[in-house]
């Protein structure tokens, strides 16, 4: 892990060096006398950083933000560490409880929607809470010959094993997030603040299909109080905008409520972004997440038939690149208000065990500075 950290951080490092700083000015800059001429500024379309970022922009004294993001995941098929593996592979796979799966996941939709309250009492202190309420949809197949149930069944005339397929849906409330960003410095356009956050479990880790629980990764929430550190890094050109971001998540518990703990998790990404003119940007991202798997086992009666009904099909290595766009209107009655839409698609992926492949992540979004 430290390894592949390392080399992350080196290549990110190497990728935003500002060779930019010599690109012909195309656009109106503040004048040589402004005191702001040397500072890092949000107050343009690429002053925030690609959408799925989070808490990478800080706002001045008594200003607050409003905002709401919408995230869609779609994750399909089945990987094995990092090789694809078909649901007939899988029915001859022994799980790690010693048996053979007896229902293979197909597909997965998640939908988050994230409304955020960002507010400055302080140039170099900006807070900010946000609240997530989550929408996640499985698709399962099986056969009766491997003992699926809780579905309608489809036989065909040669007396061949039924198939069965099932859906089951959580939705409601996920974790809360309080977050304080803090300016370490900013001059010479270039800007690093840290991210303190914790996470609140208001999501609901004990939501059950009858008398058992729905898989570890359908619960809406982590069930344990999280620490969210982080630091980022900003800087600009008249043209041109770059940025890094570390952030992670660490259980500060050793169980929820219903006997489990999610995996620790460690995120790096970067991009960089054009200024087209005062309205508009456009942006590419790379994102690398490493996640632990699950430790502790359910309280309570939970099926041990699928992938995701076991703990050690849980995290592993992701690497995502994106493009994004941001609208920012600089004048007029929606001054200050900004629009911004980023698709991600991943391009490697090493699961812990065996999981539905992530397809692609879009998110989009509206905020307003006030």
């Amino acid at each position: 892990m430290k390894n592949r950290l390392c080399l992350t951080a080196a290549a990110i490092a190497c990728c935003l060096s500002p060779t930019f700083a010599g690109t012909p000015e195309i656009i109106s800059t503040p004048a040589p006398t402004s005191p702001t001429k040397d500072l890092w500024i949000a107050a343009r379309p690429d002053g925030h950083a690609p959408l799925g970022v989070m808490g990478e922009h800080l706002h001045h004294a008594g200003e607050w933000m409003l905002g709401y993001r919408y995230m869609l995941q779609h994750s399909e098929g089945l990987l094995q560490g990092d090789k694809s593996i078909s649901t007939d592979a899988l029915f001859k796979t022994t799980a790690p409880n010693g048996s053979h799966y007896t229902l293979a996941p197909l597909q997965m939709d998640m939908h988050m929607h994230m409304l955020e309250l960002m507010y400055a009492p302080a140039d170099f202190l900006t807070l900010m809470v946000m609240a997530n309420y989550m929408e996640m949809t499985m698709d399962m197949f099986g056969s009766s010959h491997h003992g699926a149930h809780g579905a309608t069944e489809e036989t065909d005339h040669d007396h061949e094993p039924a198939k069965t397929f099932s859906s089951h849906t959580t939705s409601g409330w996920s974790d809360t997030s309080f977050t304080a960003l803090i300016k370490i410095f900013n001059a010479n356009r270039q800007a690093v603040h840290l991210n303190i956050g914790i996470s609140a479990p208001t999501g609901d880790v004990g939501i059950k299909h009858g008398d058992a629980f729905v898989h570890y990764g359908m619960q809406l929430g982590s069930g344990t109080w999280d620490l969210l550190p982080g630091i980022t890094y900003l800087g600009q050109t008249d043209h041109f905008s770059w940025g890094a971001q570390y952030s992670a998540i660490f259980r500060l518990e050793d169980e929820n409520d219903s006997g489990f703990r999610f995996g620790d998790v460690h995120q790096v990404t970067a991009w960089a972004a054009w200024r087209i003119n005062d309205w508009v940007s456009i942006s590419g991202r790379a994102a690398y997440r490493h996640e632990d798997d699950i430790n502790g086992h359910y309280k309570g009666s939970h099926n041990h038939s699928s992938p995701p009904d076991f703990q050690a099909n849980y995290g592993g290595d992701f690497v995502d690149l994106g493009v994004g766009m941001n609208l920012r209107v600089p004048k007029g009655a929606f001054k200050n208000h900004r629009l911004a839409i980023e698709a991600l698609w991943p391009v490697y992926q090493d699961v812990n065990g065996i999981q539905l492949e992530r397809d692609w992540t879009l998110y989009a979004g509206w905020q307003w500075s006030f």
